[in-house]
């Protein structure tokens, strides 16, 4: 596909040939121009003259660094739209890409045909800088939960009170707490739970 020179640049930091082959598939047909950059470092050298609109930074290999990675993009300029995109996100991973500076995360197992969306959504400044984080966590986590729990959660997500929701749920206080109890016991939810949590 030719390019006309007014298309949006959308910068890649990956690490992985999966995701760049993945993300390269789902723009395939689309107006932008993907501009891989294997190492942040590089990128980062000649950020002023690459006019970005949107940049989309892998969390895979070595989820720290490239965190790190992620946070350094964040002073060059607040207004740049951050993805970031992973084959294996956790809720605390997640969590702490949203808090690193990530307007969004994808995940390219479940999500990578509504990657374009969030970019376009992005490069048209249609998504807020830092997004609540409850809105950002990653279907293939989520489904994990079986309808009772993805249910608890989702009115939990919406701010209803304890008596609220026991009463949607048709069930005492107690057990609405226990059922909680039983959801942010499991590891990968902890952390998103304590942040979402108001009941």
């Amino acid at each position: 596909m030719t390019y006309s020179t007014s298309a949006p640049k959308v910068f890649v930091l990956t690490k992985t040939n999966v995701a760049s082959e993945k993300i390269s598939q789902a723009f395939f047909d689309d107006p932008v121009r993907v501009i891989h950059v294997n190492d942040s470092y590089q990128y980062s050298q000649i950020f002023d003259d690459l006019d970005a609109a949107c940049v989309l930074v892998e969390i895979a290999q070595d989820p720290e660094q490239e965190l790190e990675a992620l946070t350094a993009l964040q002073p060059k300029d607040h207004t740049l739209p951050l993805i970031a995109v992973s084959n294996q996100w956790t809720i605390s991973t997640a969590v702490r890409a949203i808090k690193s500076g990530a307007n969004d995360v994808c995940d390219l197992q479940t999500q990578v045909d509504e990657l374009r969306k969030m970019v376009h959504k992005a490069i048209a400044n249609e998504t807020p800088r830092h997004s609540e984080l409850r809105d950002m966590i990653p279907r293939s986590i989520l489904q994990k939960l079986d309808s009772e729990e993805a249910r608890i959660v989702h009115l939990i997500v919406l701010g209803l009170t304890a008596k609220e929701i026991g009463s949607a749920l048709d069930v005492s206080i107690r057990t609405y707490h226990y059922r909680k109890k039983t959801i942010a016991r499991r590891p990968s939810f902890r952390s998103w739970m304590s942040l979402i949590d108001r009941s």
